[in-house]
């Protein structure tokens, strides 16, 4: 029998094994990264140290209550891997293996328990204070190397997802990549949405899922919820607002969702798109580390989508000047050909009497066109660096169609074509530059007459309603293809500019329609039901009400904007100052505000008739501001003066609301006339 002193010498040796078993295991987690390793070296030192013979290390899995056995010391050969179990399976295992006694501690985690330590004896054996102490020791030093496990796998998977992001240029196939790197790593489902530059609202171009029968079912459910694109919350406030959405608990029984997160992709300061991580059948629960992880692949995926955006836009770019360059090489060319050989015909004195007015007649129909050609190119330059002016006075729309219609006639007839037109008797009072509205009547014949073939139709109708007049120009022409469609109205884009192709031009006449167009605070749209079935061509101008007295010209000048409220949105001082001087200085009442909840404020009480906002503004940007605006049952006319200049700055702007996109700086006068056309009427 052993004495009480032999027992506490006994005792006392076990616990410097244990004490040094803990600082050995600590040392080899150190030095030792792979948990294959350090699992199975940890679970023989608990059995040889605690005098145990079997121990286990239980994972627990996130899509059930079941646990995996991870590791372990004298269980049934095969078991380690493979036996999962719950808490009444797990005591059926130990049965079956003898256990009478045992002790177990919770390995932790970040926010939950990883998993189990466990060591257990077939003979009966009173574990004590001690002994849990080891234990839990032992679980802190494994709970430790499993978060660093997971740190490193972390790292590992962003390294992999930015090598594998960085090796497509191309846009959509890029964000297509990066949903297929978050499933299952991060997530059950995930979705992903941009913004479309031309209208301005969110379209899905991914959706993945671990089960891939199942991704239809992902694009087939995209109403209601956070994940809808069009509902006020959710993945449209990440848009708009710039930051993540974490949903620890969102329950979507669709498709089976019980977490969520939404993380903006943006790039530049500028947020183009969301991707949704989704759970479902494994049953996590995102918490603020998840969503750390989900914000920084979608950073360096946002990276790596615009650099593919970039390159694209840069190489159509590249492309479109060759293009261009060939097309106005052409086009300078031709007309310059008949111009010098007549002339030096003339000069020659070999022209025939009879030939001499026909020889006269091509050098100045040559000459016209090609000082249309640079009159063309000329605007396309003021508006590219927005020193386009305009005459701003009140004037009858009617009128100005009918004139470009009676310039048309002409070229109608010679070129075979029926022209019918349908106009109001009562005059449209719309606020404009004649001559350019003219411009914009006669680009859209002119495109009509080009492009439609001899015995083909021609309408040109005229309509309006309580708020706009509405210029139509349909054709029976080769109508527009749905790829081509969306760039009807891009500068230098023509659906056919090879060396075959039939009519000539530089494709800009259409383009300086819509800049004309959205001067006015209007819209234009372009429809055709695809090859061969024609086109139409809708352009709808705000109407102003004005007496006979009052339809005359606009002009910024002291008395312009007598009457006309405007409020200024603009958290530079010196800005803000300056436009309120100028703008008073037209005869408006202005009122400036820094933020958009003053700016807010001021519309609810002071009910401007003119907005115009910054886009940069503390706190909520310009359009957060143009979208509350756009909620209010009074719709006012908002213009944008903003230092974003880039054309897909300018598109944004128009497509979230505002009428008009200025860019800084702007010249005093040319505000006061837009400010003049917007509150036309007041």
């Amino acid at each position: 029998m052993n004495t009480v002193g032999e027992t506490l010498e006994h005792a006392l040796r076990i616990r410097e094994r244990q004490q040094a078993a803990i600082a050995a295991l600590g040392q080899r987690a150190l030095a030792v990264r792979d948990l294959r390793v350090l699992l199975p070296e940890a679970v023989r030192l608990v059995a040889d140290t605690l005098e145990v013979e079997y121990v286990k290390i239980l994972e627990r899995l996130p899509s059930s209550d079941a646990s995996l056995l991870r590791a372990g010391v004298g269980w049934r050969p095969g078991a380690v891997g493979v036996v999962t179990m719950t808490e009444e399976t797990e005591t059926r295992f130990l049965h079956a293996h003898g256990v009478v006694s045992g002790l177990s501690v919770v390995i932790g985690g970040p926010r939950h328990a990883w998993g189990v330590l466990g060591g257990h004896t077939r003979r009966r054996r009173d574990f004590n204070g001690d002994d849990v102490h080891y234990l839990a020791a032992v679980a802190n030093v494994v709970a430790a190397a499993v978060e660093a496990d997971a740190a490193q796998r972390r790292l590992a998977f962003l390294a992999e997802a930015s090598t594998v992001l960085s090796a497509s240029l191309e846009y959509d196939a890029t964000l297509k990549t990066l949903a297929r790197l978050a499933v299952p790593e991060l997530a059950d489902w995930c979705f992903v949405d941009v913004v479309d530059d031309k209208g301005g609202r969110a379209r899905r171009v991914a959706v993945v899922h671990l089960d891939p029968t199942r991704e239809s079912l992902g694009w087939e459910i995209s109403h209601g919820g956070a994940l809808d694109p069009d509902a006020p919350d959710g993945v449209s406030a990440v848009i708009h607002g710039g930051r993540p959405d974490l949903r620890p608990v969102y329950l979507d029984r669709r498709l089976g969702l019980c977490s969520l997160m939404l993380v903006p992709l943006t790039a530049r300061d500028r947020t183009f798109g969301v991707i949704a991580f989704a759970a479902a059948e494994s049953r996590r629960r995102f918490g603020p580390d998840d969503l750390a992880g989900a914000e920084e692949l979608a950073r360096r995926a946002a990276l790596a989508a615009d650099n593919a955006r970039l390159f694209q836009e840069a190489s159509g770019a590249n492309r479109a000047k060759d293009e261009f360059l060939t097309v106005l090489s052409h086009e300078l060319r031709t007309p310059l050909t008949s111009i010098l050989g007549w002339a030096r015909m003339l000069r020659s004195g070999k022209v025939a009497a009879d030939a001499v007015e026909r020889a006269l007649e091509t050098i100045e129909r040559n000459a016209v066109a090609q000082t249309a050609l640079v009159d063309d190119l000329l605007d396309i330059s003021r508006i590219a660096s927005g020193t386009f002016a305009l005459n701003v006075h009140a004037l009858d729309l009617v009128g100005v169609v009918e004139v470009s219609l009676e310039s048309a006639r002409p070229a109608v007839e010679a070129a075979g074509l029926h022209l019918r037109t349908v106009l109001p008797n009562a005059p449209l009072m719309v606020s404009g530059d004649a001559g350019r509205l003219q411009q914009v009547a006669g680009n859209l014949l002119a495109n009509a007459i080009k492009f439609t073939p001899a015995g083909g139709n021609i309408t040109v109708s005229l309509e309006a309603d309580t708020e706009r007049a509405r210029l139509t120009v349909a054709d029976t022409g080769p109508g527009l293809s749905a790829d081509f469609l969306p760039h009807v109205f891009d500068s230098f884009r023509q659906a056919d500019s090879s060396l075959t192709r039939v009519h000539g031009g530089l494709g800009i006449g259409l383009a300086i329609v819509r800049h004309l167009v959205e001067l006015h605070g209007g819209r234009v749209s372009a429809a055709s039901a695809g090859p061969g079935a024609g086109s139409s061509f809708v352009v709808e101008l705000p109407l102003v009400q004005v007496s006979t007295s009052e339809r005359s010209v606009v002009e910024a000048s002291p008395a312009t904007l007598r009457g006309v409220r405007v409020l200024i949105v603009e958290d530079d001082r010196d800005t803000r100052e300056l436009l309120e001087t100028a703008l008073s200085g037209f005869g408006a009442a202005t009122r400036g505000v820094v933020s958009v909840h003053d700016a807010l404020h001021a519309v609810a009480t002071w009910q401007p008739h003119v907005v115009v906002a910054d886009i940069a503004l503390p706190g909520e940007d310009g359009y957060a501001l143009i979208d509350r605006l756009r909620r209010l049952p009074v719709r006012t006319p908002a213009i944008a003066l903003t230092g974003y200049a880039r054309n897909e700055d300018r598109q944004r702007a128009l497509a979230a609301g505002y009428q008009v996109h200025i860019a800084k700086p702007v010249e005093p006068v040319e505000l006061g006339r837009i400010v003049a056309l917007l509150a036309g009427g007041i």
